[in-house]
């Protein structure tokens, strides 16, 4: 490695605004110039040595900034040094790259970018709470397990199913809950892959199980029963509270969240040839799609007096409480099914169904992006098994009947 050198020199073709120039290195390996600038050292001309390439003693930070420089140079021989009693090749690019290594990644931490990119900026954006307390939970929860820090490089598949093992095993979680766990860390990591900061995702390469749950609806004469209910005088006012929002989604089939946010302002009406038809219009907050359902006079019964636009027509507890004073008011009639808020969007659809009505006007009604998630109500409705048994019922008794006629039919005609 011959016409290697290393020299400090001034910068001569520019200068700051208090007159100082930089002063930079320069190596020269094989007749080809290196120049690197020394950012921490400027001086003024004046007080410059380009003989020895040094800051004169006028200038009041001259031992420091000569340190830089001594420094700079005798790390730079080292290298060269190094190159050439090794017998290596050195270009100008390897030089910059061992004067000034790059700087090394940092292990990014999983729970670190789980709180601050995934779970908190969806609190401040006026997310549902109910899902900022689920993802806390969930984050809770792989800290337990992973014994504090977790490196997004530790998420192997054998992490994975030790996590899972862990959840079934010790936790006694439900194989959806286990599921539902292991598909936000997935989201999570997508995240951390769609803004550079992993190449992949260990989760792409598995499944994650999952077991069909059951749906529970009330049937007509159970939600007729709840109706009754409100008007007993010795009703609790928390189940009066928590069954007047739930019996307007029995109706509407609208989600928790969009009951919740649900205002005046999202109730209009249209005269039609002198009648009048209400309608909620607002847009739901999964999906962010405009929707606009006609209420029934079911509905409109249970809406209180109107207030101003921003009002809320509901005041609906939070999730837990709502959950627990809905099944205490079923219990309370004889309703012994598990029944949660979430149960009263399902009763719309399975009362849809049911009453005939087709599958296009049930995922309008209910939101649905696909006719496929509307035709769980078709596999899991009792009513139209038990119809279709009678149907087949009645065709084997009416095929048998019409058999039985044609053989007496037959007799009188031998006689």
């Amino acid at each position: 490695m011959e016409g290697t050198s290393a020299k400090i020199l001034l910068r001569q073709d520019y200068k700051k605004i208090d007159g100082r120039h930089f002063v930079y290195l320069q190596i020269i390996i094989n007749r080809t110039p290196c120049k690197i600038s020394l950012k921490n050292v400027s001086v003024k001309p004046i007080y410059w040595d380009e003989k020895n390439g040094r800051v004169k003693k006028g200038d009041p930070e001259h031992l420091k900034k000569n340190l830089i420089i001594e420094s700079a140079l005798k790390r730079a021989n080292e290298i060269l040094f190094d190159y050439k009693v090794n017998f290596k090749s050195l270009d100008t690019k390897q030089f910059k790259n061992e004067f000034n290594p790059p700087p090394k990644v940092k292990s990014l931490s999983f729970i670190e970018y789980a709180e601050k990119d995934y779970i908190e900026p969806m609190y401040r954006c006026n997310g549902s709470s109910e899902t900022y307390r689920t993802r806390k939970s969930f984050l809770n929860k792989v800290k337990i397990f992973a014994k504090g820090d977790l490196l997004f490089e530790d998420i192997t598949l054998d992490f994975i199913e030790r996590f899972k093992e862990s959840m079934i095993v010790n936790d006694k979680n439900s194989i959806n809950s286990v599921a539902r766990i292991l598909k936000t860390m997935k989201a999570v990591i997508n995240k951390a892959k769609v803004n550079g900061l992993v190449k992949e995702n260990v989760f792409d390469k598995i499944r994650i199980p999952t077991k069909e749950g059951t749906r529970e609806s009330l049937t007509d004469d159970e939600v007729s029963s709840l109706n009754a209910l409100l008007n007993k005088p010795d009703t609790p006012k928390t189940y009066i509270r928590a069954l007047k929002p739930f019996l307007f989604c029995c109706y509407t089939g609208l989600r928790f969240r969009d009951i919740s946010n649900l205002r005046f302002k999202h109730i209009i009406k249209i005269n039609e040839n002198r009648h009048t038809k209400w309608y909620l219009k607002f847009v739901a907050h999964k999906g962010q799609k405009p929707r606009m359902i006609p209420l029934s006079e079911n509905a409109i019964e249970l809406m209180p007096d109107r207030t101003f636009d921003e009002g809320r027509v509901f005041s609906v507890y939070t999730n837990q409480p709502q959950n627990k004073y809905v099944h205490a008011a079923c219990t309370s009639v004889g309703i012994t099914k598990n029944i949660c808020f979430h149960s009263s969007r399902h009763t719309f659809g399975m009362t849809l169904h049911d009453s005939g009505t087709q599958m296009g006007t049930i995922k309008n009604l209910m939101g649905h992006s696909s006719v496929q998630t509307t035709e769980i109500y078709a596999k899991s409705s009792q009513k139209a098994d038990e119809k279709a048994i009678e149907n087949l019922d009645n065709l084997f008794k009416s095929a048998y009947k019409k058999r039985l006629e044609k053989k007496t039919s037959y007799s009188e005609t031998d006689q």
